[in-house]
Formats: C-alpha cells, sequence, structure tokens
C-alpha cells in the first residue's frame, strides 16, 4: 500500500469514528423529546460519545495531518494508528455497555500508552531535521507536550474515584485538568502547528515579529 493509499485508509477510518460520535450525539439529544430504549444508559452514552469524538475523530485527524503535512515516514506510524483505532473501537463497545468499567478503563490506558509512542516518535523524527527550531516545529513540540500532560490526571483518577469518590471536586478538577490541556492545548496548539507548516510548504510569508 503506497502512502497516498494508506492516508486515505487513516482518513476514511477517522471519518467513520466522527460520523458514530455524531450517531450518539443525536441520541443524545434525542433523549431530551423523546424515550430512549431501556437497554440504552444516557450517562454511558454521553462515556461514549466523548471519547470517540475526542480520541477516534480529532486525535485521528491531528495524528494523519501531523504525519502528512510534516512528511514524516508514514510506514513507521502505519501500525500505531491502527492499534490505536482498534482501542477506540474497543470503547465504543465497552462504555454503552458497562461505563467506567474494566474493560473502558483498559483500552483508555492503552489509548494513551499509544500516544506517548507517538509523541516519542514524532520528537525522535523531528529531531533529525534541520528545521527543528522553526516555529511550526516548536509549536508542533508543544502541542504533543500538552498531549502527554492532559493525560497525567487520567492516571490519578481510580485513585480519586476509590478515595474521594465521583463527586468529589478533586474527580471534577482531575477531568478539567485533563480537558482543558487536550481542547486549549494539544487541539488549538495541533491546528496551529499545521497551519505554519502549511504557510512554509506554500511559502507564504507570514511576520513573526
Amino acid at each position: 500500500m503506497n502512502k497516498h493509499t494508506c492516508q486515505l485508509t487513516w482518513a476514511q477510518s477517522a471519518l467513520v469514528f466522527f460520523f458514530l460520535a455524531s450517531i450518539l450525539g443525536i441520541l443524545m439529544r434525542y433523549s431530551f423529546v423523546g424515550v430512549l430504549p431501556y437497554w440504552v444508559d444516557y450517562r454511558k452514552i454521553t462515556f461514549a460519545h466523548s471519547h470517540i469524538a475526542m480520541l477516534g475523530w480529532v486525535y485521528s485527524g491531528l495524528y494523519i495531518f501531523i504525519v502528512r503535512v510534516f512528511q514524516l515516514n508514514h510506514s513507521s506510524y502505519y501500525k500505531l494508528f491502527w492499534l490505536t483505532q482498534l482501542s477506540v473501537a474497543g470503547m465504543l463497545i465497552s462504555y454503552p455497555i458497562e461505563g467506567y468499567g474494566m474493560i473502558s478503563i483498559a483500552l483508555n490506558t492503552i489509548h494513551i500508552l499509544l500516544s506517548y509512542t507517538f509523541i516519542y516518535r514524532v520528537f525522535r523524527d523531528m529531531k533529525n531535521r534541520q528545521e527543528k527550531n522553526t516555529l511550526d516545529v516548536i509549536f508542533l513540540k508543544t502541542a504533543l507536550i500538552f498531549l502527554l500532560l492532559s493525560t497525567l490526571s487520567t492516571w490519578l483518577l481510580g485513585y480519586v474515584m476509590s478515595q474521594y469518590g465521583k463527586e468529589s471536586s478533586l474527580y471534577f478538577d482531575s477531568i478539567q485538568f485533563f480537558l482543558h490541556f487536550q481542547f486549549n492545548g494539544w487541539f488549538v496548539f495541533g491546528v496551529i502547528a499545521l497551519l505554519l507548516r502549511h504557510s512554509v510548504v506554500r511559502k507564504i510569508h507570514i511576520d513573526h515579529s
């Protein structure tokens, strides 16, 4: 499979998760005007929706664009991408059934560890580039650092839930820590890095002063 075909398949996978996250979102909205089947737990659906949207769609999208726009060797990211997709597919099944249960947490943990591998490989590959200190690369590395920081609170969730419960302020603080570093850090800085890189490739001058 050549590079372009490979990346097209990756994009199709991300779009499938986007579609499924949308279906879950519609189901959540429908619950306000209709009656969900007795076997559908609204709270568990929200867990599935948020994880599929953030990890299956946004994370995958940034993954694909970073590999493509920064011209990384796609073959070294191929297996890692599909392992990541498998973990998200598992969450799509486990979260609606058990919510935050043993399988869901295990799959989430696997995804985090795979993201660490992605971070390491990007840093490794960018280290050997001549343009390793350019603004687009700096934003890319910053985005990846924010991704790493966002996951730190998830390692504490098990302890917080067992010691203080799901209604404690520390539990909600941990969730917000994760979300803020994801949205305001990883997502935003990742998109800016891609835009800056695109401007370099297209030779569009941006005044950095």
